[in-house]
């Protein structure tokens, strides 16, 4: 009899000891904490996150939703939703931030301060058979009959192609689809000259003469178009 209430009471607190051991396994899984990005401050909408914009906290894994962003290298460079703001110390979901590439509105991401996406209307000809590209620097000549004369000049140097898309608002994919707008990165003092210049004469389109220059969108102030341009 003694021998078995030793046997009892060794199977008792061996079954004792495998119930804490699994308590505190399934305890330490629950708990188990990871480094998780929060917004450092409040991120309006339509920010570029950066790496200021994030700090890391230790959270219990067991309490992380699978849409929660876990990586910071997966928000860096990408941009909160235009109608999305997240909180200071919020965890941020996939579905609050996209990539330049998913976003509609991308060509306004790209401006300068003072710019306005302005849009052309193109052909294969005045694309130089197609061969411009996004974020290639572009010169705008006009040309304008004035007083029995012709009068073609250089208006605007160094303007920098946002986008390029067909007759269907679709970006171009192939050499073979046919441009149809050209979404370009203007000085917004320069949008009533370039559409009165455009109304009144020929755009004619070329490769920037100097893609190195930083200075985007320079009005050409000696000109004679301007001269023109004001007197009609």
């Amino acid at each position: 009899m003694k021998s078995n209430r030793i046997i009892l009471g060794l199977l008792a607190a061996a079954l004792c000891g495998i119930g804490y051991l699994g308590s505190k396994i399934y305890v330490d899984q629950r708990l188990e904490l990871i480094d998780v990005p929060v917004a450092a401050s409040v991120l309006q909408p339509r920010t570029l996150i950066s790496e200021d914009d994030i700090v890391m906290i230790k959270v219990p894994k067991a309490y992380l939703q699978n849409s929660i962003v876990l990586d910071i290298k997966d928000l860096i460079g990408k941009y909160t939703l235009i109608r999305s703001q997240i909180p200071q110390g919020s965890f941020i979901y996939d579905s609050m931030v996209e990539s330049i590439e998913q976003a509609k509105d991308s060509p306004s991401l790209l401006l300068l301060p003072n710019q306005v996406v302005y849009a052309l209307d193109v052909d294969l000809k005045m694309t130089s058979g197609n061969t411009l590209q996004p974020f290639q620097k572009i010169d705008l000549y006009v040309s304008i009959l004035h007083n029995r004369l012709t009068v073609v000049d250089r208006l605007i140097s160094n303007v920098r192609i946002l986008s390029l898309k067909d007759k269907n608002g679709k970006e171009l994919e192939k050499a073979t689809d046919i441009p149809k707008l050209m979404l370009i990165a203007l000085d917004q003092d320069q949008v009533s000259i370039l559409t009165k210049a455009i109304e009144l004469g020929d755009l004619i389109i070329t490769p920037g003469s100097n893609q190195s220059l930083e200075t985007e969108s320079i009005l050409i102030q000696d000109t004679a178009l301007l001269k023109v341009l004001h007197e009609r």
